[in-house]
């Protein structure tokens, strides 16, 4: 077992620990440091030169910022880069993510993160629900890439920009759609065909329509290196099949982030909602 990672769980375990006491004294009362997601947000120097590093790396993968509605369908949007400081703790978490950094994705995890349904135990429950209690597994964690890819489908602002949640295809489907029975295409001019593989007819097109997932198919096809079910779609009353890279659901896990009375920022949920 490599020594940094049962340096990682130790020191996880601290700091579940201590976020974890329930007793009425305070942080600072009982000398336990204030963690790093309630330090003062940065130098506004300092914040827009890492803004313009981070805008320039990502430009090949930006979503447009500029949220589009139309009845029936759910564009792609991420207003991420809206706000300077939010932007600039995203694209870092993102790579304390690609890194395996278990520190640093604990110090921007809010003490009272909720992980699961009725989850009460915050911080402490959250690093056992990912395996970051176990040194073995902290490497292998499925933390790592779920999070990578909820951060990479964008997201919108909240409650006034305090809240921004991801990705865009939970955040922006219409409240009038069922989740459970629909979902959403993600590509420009997919095309639904009639049957599961893609020698058949293509029987019409689509561009981030919802549409009414019937099933998906029991096999998976690779196509380009990457494995998907097909998803047997119903859409203006015609059916189709669609590869199951293009299709997403609504359900399935978010992500959460809320502004900290200091002006940083934490994740505060992360949810399924299967």
């Amino acid at each position: 077992m490599p020594d940094r990672y049962r340096m990682i769980f130790f020191a996880l375990c601290c700091f579940a620990a201590l976020n974890s006491c329930s007793s009425g004294t305070s942080d600072s009362e009982r000398g336990v440091p204030e963690p790093p997601n309630s330090a003062p947000v940065e130098d506004p120097l300092i914040l827009r030169e890492k803004y313009n590093h981070y805008w320039l790396a990502t430009e090949a993968e930006r979503l447009p910022a500029t949220r589009v509605t139309e009845v029936g369908k759910v564009y792609p949007v991420d207003e991420a880069p809206l706000d300077t400081a939010f932007f600039v703790f995203r694209e870092a978490l993102r790579q304390t993510l690609r890194d395996r950094d278990a520190f640093g994705l604990m110090s921007v995890v809010a003490k009272d993160i909720r992980y699961d349904y009725g989850s009460t135990d915050g911080t402490a429950g959250f690093v056992r629900r990912w395996g970051l209690d176990n040194p073995v597994e902290i490497a292998g964690s499925p933390i790592w890439d779920l999070l990578s890819e909820i951060l990479a489908q964008g997201g919108i602002f909240t409650e006034g920009g305090s809240n921004f949640v991801a990705p865009y295809t939970f955040a922006c489907f219409p409240g009038n759609g069922d989740p459970a029975t629909q979902g959403i295409v993600t590509g420009t001019g997919v095309r639904a065909r009639e049957k599961a593989n893609v020698s058949s007819a293509a029987v019409y097109k689509l561009s981030h329509d919802i549409v009414d997932i019937i099933a998906f198919t029991p096999d998976s096809t690779t196509l380009s290196g990457e494995t998907y079910p097909w998803a047997h779609i119903r859409h203006a009353g015609q059916e189709g099949y669609i590869f199951g890279k293009y299709i997403k659901s609504p359900l399935g896990y978010r992500a959460f982030f809320s502004k900290t009375p200091t002006g940083s920022w934490e994740l505060s949920l992360l949810l399924s909602g299967d």
